[in-house]
Formats: C-alpha cells, sequence, structure tokens
C-alpha cells in the first residue's frame, strides 16, 4: 500500500468509489474535475500499484485543512486506509502548523469512531445539515 497525491488518471476510480459509497451523495465527475483544477484542493489516495483503495479530498487555506471527502471501496473496508490517509495528513498539518477539521453525519458511527481515535473532539453540531435531516457534528484535530 503507498500513500500518493491522486494523478488526473486516478479520478475515474475515485468517481465510482464515492459513488459507492456516497450513492446519491456522492460529487459528480464534473465537481470532482474543478477541485481537482483548484490548487486549494489536496487528493490523496491509498494505492495498490495502479488500483485507487482509499481516497481523501480537502480543501486547504492559510490556516486550515479541512477533510472533505474519505472513502475506501467495498471491498477493501477494514484494512486500515482511511486511517493511513489521515495520519499522512495529520503528520502534514502538524508541520504546517495548520488545524484540520471535518464534518460527519452523526449516524456515522464508524467515522466519528474512527476520528475519536484519531484525536479529534467534536466542537459544534449543524442541526439537520444534511437533505436528509441529519445533523453535522464538525470536528477538529487536537493536535496537543
Amino acid at each position: 500500500m503507498q500513500i500518493k497525491k491522486i494523478s488526473k488518471n486516478d479520478l475515474d476510480q475515485l468517481v465510482n468509489i464515492s459513488l459507492e459509497q456516497f450513492k446519491n451523495e456522492s460529487w459528480s465527475n464534473e465537481q470532482y474535475s474543478e477541485a481537482y483544477n483548484d490548487n486549494n484542493y489536496v487528493f490523496l489516495g491509498c494505492f495498490d500499484n495502479e488500483k485507487l483503495l482509499s481516497f481523501l479530498v480537502a480543501n486547504e487555506s492559510t490556516d486550515d485543512v479541512n477533510i472533505l471527502m474519505l472513502a475506501t471501496s467495498e471491498n477493501n473496508k477494514n484494512n486500515g486506509y482511511a486511517k493511513s490517509l489521515i495520519e499522512y495528513l495529520q503528520s502534514y498539518v502538524k508541520k504546517q502548523s495548520k488545524t484540520l477539521s471535518l464534518e460527519v453525519k452523526e449516524n456515522n458511527l464508524p467515522a466519528i469512531n474512527l476520528y475519536t481515535k484519531l484525536e479529534f473532539k467534536v466542537v459544534y453540531v449543524r442541526k439537520h445539515y444534511y437533505k436528509d435531516g441529519q445533523n453535522a457534528i464538525i470536528m477538529f484535530y487536537n493536535q496537543n
């Protein structure tokens, strides 16, 4: 397994994983392509040779990196790939003296448990944020 920046040639694999995991809440090909071409976005992937197993998309500003998407293909779940991507990003933000944040659906307990184990703390709840009425949990990485 290797963590590296996702190339433009990998976007089809990324979109397939996104559709598989996020279904109708997935970004479209166009949205991913637009973000990919914007220097403020970070696209990281876990690869086995050229096969994308898991990906992370984040938006980077001057003082914060915000994780927007994190997904692992169904056949590769529970192998630690998402955890490895987050730890890679945690190392980066420490070196850059930036904060790391994310939002997660309140019913996504596996993700919340992972983030908690990786020292993210809940800082805010956005009530009824998602189309289905679910709340969004806003979490920040505690670097201390």
